[in-house]
């Protein structure tokens, strides 16, 4: 016999089971650098020989019975071989059947004989044969009684192992006349990322084949791994060849390389985009992308999968979303909103345009509201008890008297006269007469603005203006940071009390025309935000420059400072008071700026959105696309990841 006829008759060039063939009958994972461990085929442990594979498993069992106090067929196979991933039940009933003991009785698995017969059992239902027994002399045997002894080619292929590992002398290494082996020194197949891109394209499509193969009929239909109905007339079967070479092919590509992470979830992406066309949303994509990258072999673990990625994809497309809108937020830009200074000149230059534009108010409306205006004075007592009223509404009778009309430009200037001479520094029934005729000239300039473009934009800068500088005149200042009655232990009750009269029916001086918005803004200054108040609860209580802070100084809480224990605490609070305080202060300046900017922009929120640029619409449009493409895609990748069938936890 040749060595070549000897080969084929040993079975080398069969295709023998992965635990013999890589000397780990048990099917170790390769994730635990054991000891005799040459390296792995990409998953499974690949040992030097199979006396080392063996005294690696024996090891194995050994942890199991000493850290996890598991001593019975039960329960060494329930943990080897998990039901969510195997069919342990059967995988119990085969070894207890082997060593001949009840599934729960009592192993003693201090005993490397019980060990042995345990672990071959198992390796026996691993490989689905038996060990080989040790190999016979074959030297002086003919061709005939060669072939006789090794029972024939064709025949469960023979692997030869020394009588260290026969059942009947096997003598178990326990590893402590091993060395140690570092993972680093171990030979490995080089991590290849395209390989495993490859494994993770075929992942989802693998899954998607096996889903198609349990549905009845799928196969007659072409959907199917198996012949259709055209196949089967024909006997045509390249569809079925075409997937055992897949097959082949990825195995082969696992036998030289370690499949790389990263290029494996890329795949996983790349083969659950499909799933992107379901209809739905991004939940049953996601589903389906579950579904498609699920490991488990059962219904419950399918639909636990399912779930999972409908779960992860729904949280992928909220947390994109945000991702993109706050970067569409970032790249936006303020609108320029103007201060009193701005908006004033931007009032004058528009009334001017009304001017420039020809338009004048008739003599007879003017006069028509002039004689109100003598009317309001008249009814109060006239000139004998309010002179400077009463000398002013003859000035707007005499302006309202002159031929051609009365221009705009005059009319704010006289409202801007009566406003310095009686609203502001009069007070009492003087300034009350005062608004009253401000009102009777708003109601002629409102009239015609509803018919006059430029009017009706000059006369909006003006509401603005006027809004604003109420808001100013009752703080007694434009900017609150330069103001010392801002800035002291007080600042922020000075706000409030100053600002209150704007929210009260009773006062007056509320702010006229006031938007919603605007109201809530005023509101908002005068009855602060939680935060806010809570600091300014803590500062009244600890701030040494108010009334709790200086009782605790002054020693009125706990009898003194020379007193001890008591004392001594609350006293440490004081900086905490006054950082209250300031915190309290800020806020109140923060929400009297919100407020002018708000009365700047018009009174609308919606005025104070930032404004689009080419930048934020570009992140919109690359976060709403991501937002549909990526969630189904990534849906699969946070799946628990259960061990395989065939795979073992060390």
């Amino acid at each position: 016999m040749t060595d070549e006829q000897l080969l084929a008759a040993l079975g080398e060039g069969a295709q023998q089971p992965r635990g013999i063939r890589n000397n780990n009958p048990l099917n170790l994972e390769a994730s635990v650098p054991w000891n005799g461990m040459a390296g792995s085929d990409g998953r499974f442990a690949v040992f030097n020989s199979m006396d080392d594979g063996l005294a690696a498993a024996d090891r194995n069992l050994q942890t199991y019975a000493t850290k996890h106090g598991l001593n019975t067929v039960e329960g060494v196979i329930g943990r080897w071989a998990p039901a969510s991933e195997n069919d342990t039940g059967a995988y119990v009933q085969f070894v207890s059947n082997r060593l001949g003991v009840d599934p729960r009785a009592p192993l003693d698995m201090n005993d490397p004989n019980v060990r042995q017969t345990l672990a071959m059992a198992m390796a026996e239902h691993e490989n689905g044969q038996p060990l080989a027994q040790p190999a016979a002399d074959l030297s002086g045997m003919s061709d005939d009684e060669l072939l006789a002894q090794l029972g024939g080619a064709g025949d469960t292929p023979v692997v030869e192992i020394n009588k260290s590992t026969h059942p009947d002398h096997l003598a178990w290494r326990s590893g402590q006349d091993q060395g140690d082996v570092r993972p680093e020194d171990l030979p490995r197949k080089p991590k290849s990322q395209a390989a495993g891109f490859a494994v993770g394209v075929n992942q989802p499509l693998q899954k998607a084949q096996d889903l198609l193969d349990g549905i009845p009929g799928a196969d007659l239909l072409g959907f199917g791994s198996g012949p259709n109905i055209v196949e089967r007339l024909t006997g045509d079967r390249t569809r079925q060849e075409a997937a055992a070479g897949k097959d082949a092919w990825l195995e082969g590509l696992q036998d030289r390389f370690t499949p790389g992470k990263i290029g494996e979830f890329a795949g996983n992406m790349v083969g659950t985009l499909p799933t992107m066309a379901l209809p739905g949303g991004v939940v049953p994509q996601g589903m389906a992308a579950g579904a498609l990258l699920s490991q488990a072999e059962d219904a419950g673990g399918l639909v636990r999968d399912a779930a999972v990625g409908g779960l992860t994809s729904a949280g992928a497309a909220i947390g994109l979303g945000a991702a993109g809108d706050f970067a569409a937020k970032a790249l936006s830009k303020a609108p320029k909103i103007m201060n009193p200074e701005q908006l004033h000149t931007a009032m004058k230059a528009a009334y001017k345009a009304v001017d420039d534009s020809g338009f004048v108010f008739s003599p007879a409306k003017a006069k028509a509201m002039a004689a109100e205006i003598e009317k309001l004075v008249a009814d109060k007592g006239g000139r004998a008890l309010y002179g400077d009223a009463w000398n002013m509404a003859q000035r707007v009778k005499a302006l309202a008297g002159q031929k051609g009309g009365l221009p705009i430009t005059q009319l704010e200037d006289l409202r801007g006269q009566i406003y310095e001479y009686l609203v502001k520094p009069a007070g009492g029934k003087e300034a009350e007469l005062g608004r009253a005729m401000r009102t009777k000239i708003d109601d002629l300039i409102g009239g015609e603005a509803k018919s006059n473009v430029l009017l009706r934009e000059a006369r909006d800068l003006y509401s603005r203006f006027s809004k604003m500088r109420t808001v100013t005149d009752e703080l007694g200042s434009a900017d609150l940071r330069t103001s010392a009655a801002y800035s002291g232990a007080n600042g922020d009750n000075t706000i409030r009390q100053r600002l209150r009269p704007l929210v009260d029916p009773t006062s007056g001086k509320r702010i006229k025309n006031a938007t919603a918005d605007e109201v809530k803004a005023v509101k908002k200054v005068v009855a602060g935000t939680f935060g806010q108040n809570r600091a300014r609860e803590l500062g009244a209580l600890l701030d040494p420059r108010k009334l709790g802070g200086k009782l605790l100084t002054s020693g009125v809480v706990g009898g003194g400072v020379t007193s001890g224990g008591a004392t001594l605490p609350l006293l440490a609070g004081l900086p905490v008071g006054m950082l209250a305080t300031t915190v309290a202060n800020r806020a109140s300046r923060k929400n009297v700026d919100e407020l002018l900017q708000l009365l700047a922009a018009g009174g609308s929120k919606s005025a104070l959105t930032k404004l689009p640029t080419r930048a934020s619409q570009a992140a919109e449009q690359v976060s709403e696309t991501v937002r549909k493409a990526v969630p189904a895609s990534v849906a699969g990748l946070l799946l628990p990841r259960p061990v395989k069938k065939g795979e073992r936890r060390p």
